[in-house]
């Protein structure tokens, strides 16, 4: 299945010292589109690698859950209908270990979306932020 039927949007807005990432995924296919709940961060929350967010000196940890999870079934995902879109809002610094003192990121959201009636997935990748921060 081709990786451009779901686009996905991301920005950041930074409030006081969190780095809040904005994530919106909008069907542009003619088919449902199924959108992985936890994949997704669909309730607020990272509950994966989902994000790849770096400095100009390497990878930022990820700090946050990371468990292996069976075939998800209809009750752990969002069916978006041609055109629909969901929307998402979550905490970076909740899963990912910021740095001390001012730093320039890059951030973007890749993800695998398994299907919940059939076998195979979509990939979905958003596009590339930069942003600066000054952690603690």
């Amino acid at each position: 299945m081709p990786t451009n039927i779901i686009d996905v949007r991301l920005s950041v807005n930074i409030v006081q010292q969190s780095v809040l990432a904005s994530l919106d995924f909008i069907n542009k296919s003619k088919e449902i589109i199924y959108i992985n709940k936890i994949n997704g961060c669909l309730n607020g929350v990272i509950n994966n690698d989902v994000f790849s967010l770096e400095t100009e000196d390497g990878p930022i940890e990820y700090t946050g859950v990371l468990a292996k999870r069976s075939r998800p079934g209809l009750e752990d995902v969002v069916a978006l209908e041609p055109g629909e879109n969901i929307s998402t809002v979550v905490d970076l610094n909740k899963a990912y270990a910021f740095l001390p003192n001012t730093n320039i990121y890059k951030l973007y959201y890749s993800a695998f979306h398994q299907f919940p009636d059939r076998p195979g997935f979509i990939s979905l990748k958003s596009n590339v932020i930069s942003f600066t921060y000054t952690g603690e």
